[in-house]
């Protein structure tokens, strides 16, 4: 991984659950090693934050309404009792924003021994094979909510409750989603491979990237897909190739900082992902009929007559 990339990746993407220990909306309730349990209370708003889970999660919304996308721009929005199950390896977007209120919620991570536990009471063999998996939503269901908002009371000031004890929690969760009649897409949710093989949602990787010298080679490497399935994917949503739309992107934020910034342009073209200042020059002088230079010189003297 070139270091672009990874600087991408680190400055726009959430790890799930590593990163919630670090976050002051979210508090830890129970944990033993991955499989936890946390609690967010979230007054402002979030918005387009990207996440990757790094094992499968449950998010229950107790009060509030978030919703999340994913690397298929498939949009699941909760509101209250609603919940959504995303498997490991899965890259989402979540959205929030407090038009009706704060957002309550409770994330359940399950790890490798609750999910084979589960399985083995199920008589499901470890190895078996299920359909590849989708984020898939549950409705509200009143047994569900009262077992989370419960879990949530009970142990909130209680010290480290035993791995033991919070495996049986999740257990005893996963078997009240089972009884709701979810069996085939629980079990794929927990053996099922990700169908999204890693894949990112490409709208909002362009948007946060674009300032990043990346090639559309890096993008479609950063999104999960080959050149090829990328060059297509973009331009099946936004009706264009990823690289015009990279360099408009690009050229309209440099305008921005044109007018509106003291910035040299040699500055203006580092901060766009311009490597090069020539090419800059040329592509903006190629877009708007005149340099950078002359383009600050005109705008300048427009407020001077």
């Amino acid at each position: 991984m070139n270091q672009l990339i990874a600087e991408y990746c680190s400055a726009n993407t959430l790890l799930i659950p590593e990163s919630l220990h670090d976050m002051a909306d979210a508090r830890l309730i129970m944990s033993g090693g991955k499989a936890s349990v946390f609690h967010k209370f979230i007054r402002k708003d979030m918005r387009d934050i990207e996440f990757f889970t790094s094992t499968p999660c449950l998010a229950f919304v107790i009060s509030g309404r978030e919703s999340f996308s994913s690397a298929e721009h498939e949009e699941f929005v909760l509101n209250d009792g609603e919940m959504l199950f995303m498997g490991r390896d899965l890259h989402m977007i979540s959205d929030f924003t407090n038009e009706d209120g704060p957002l309550e919620a409770v994330l359940f991570f399950f790890d490798t021994a609750v999910i084979a536990e589960f399985l083995r009471r199920k008589r499901i063999a470890e190895g078996d094979k299920a359909a590849a998996h989708q984020p898939f939503k549950v409705a509200a269901n009143a047994s569900i909510s009262e077992y989370v908002v419960g879990l949530k009371s009970i142990y909130k000031d209680l010290n480290k409750a035993p791995s033991d004890l919070v495996r049986m929690k999740l257990l005893e969760l996963l078997y009240l989603v089972d009884l709701l009649g979810h069996e085939q897409r629980l079990l794929s949710f927990l053996i099922g491979a990700s169908a999204a093989g890693k894949r990112r949602n490409i709208k909002h990787l362009m948007r946060n990237g674009s300032a990043y010298n990346l090639s559309v080679k890096d993008f479609a490497r950063l999104s999960g897909r080959s050149v090829s399935s990328f060059n297509r994917d973009f331009k099946r949503l936004n009706g264009v190739t990823p690289s015009k739309w990279l360099l408009d992107t690009r050229l309209e934020k440099a305008r921005e900082l044109v007018f509106e910034s003291k910035l040299s342009v040699t500055e203006i073209a580092m901060q766009i992902g311009f490597a090069n200042t020539s090419h800059f020059i040329k592509a903006f002088k190629g877009r708007y009929d005149e340099t950078p230079k002359q383009a600050r010189l005109s705008y300048q003297d427009s407020f001077a007559e």
